[in-house]
């Protein structure tokens, strides 16, 4: 959102705010745009001039999200704190389960599926030097590229769990699993 007008980062954020509040009490596919314009103050043709629809919204929800927990990512982040960085988020998908449950169950959520995905290799990828290197002898590319979408499929299984786990567990779990791909030895 870096050079963007106010007005317009305003109304987006008021968007964001919006639709997260109503998600959390029903389905998105039950959430009309005028209920979120409604809701973030604004009429539904403001909607209109910023988003295509509620799924592009709900792209952009997602991709704040997770800037916001990228934000603090460097390469010379350490292990305990890029565990923080992955916990933040979890527990941003913990306190959004409903949304999180119907993203990761409808094949419609693909999209967002993929950008979240691509989002958490953007994370991987930032802590090294333009994806250079080499993890477990594979491309870091390759190993970012496995690792998330292990990830993913790891958080779309806790979402749609009938007892979800905390998402400290569910960090734990990632977490051990990236540990595991790096510990893998060659077989060659």
């Amino acid at each position: 959102m870096r050079g963007m007008d106010p007005r317009i980062a305003r109304t987006h954020q008021a968007l964001r705010e919006a639709l997260m509040e109503l998600a959390r009490e029903r389905d998105v596919d039950e959430i009309s745009v005028a209920e979120i314009a409604e809701v973030a103050g604004i009429n539904r043709s403001t909607f209109y001039q910023h988003y295509r629809d509620k799924g592009v919204l709900l792209a952009d929800v997602l991709d704040a999200v997770t800037q916001e927990a990228m934000e603090s990512v460097t390469v010379d982040l350490g292990p305990a704190e890029l565990r923080q960085v992955l916990l933040r988020y979890l527990t941003h998908v913990q306190a959004n389960l409903t949304l999180y449950r119907r993203i990761f169950s409808d094949a419609v959520s693909s999209g967002v599926q993929a950008r979240i995905r691509e989002r958490l290799e953007g994370l991987l990828l930032s802590r090294t030097d333009h994806g250079q290197g080499e993890v477990a002898g594979l491309p870091f590319p390759v190993a970012a590229a496995s690792i998330t979408g292990a990830a993913v499929a790891i958080i779309a299984a806790w979402v749609q769990a009938e007892q979800p786990a905390p998402a400290t567990q569910v960090a734990e779990w990632i977490w051990q699993m990236v540990r595991l791909h790096e510990a893998l030895p060659d077989q060659s």
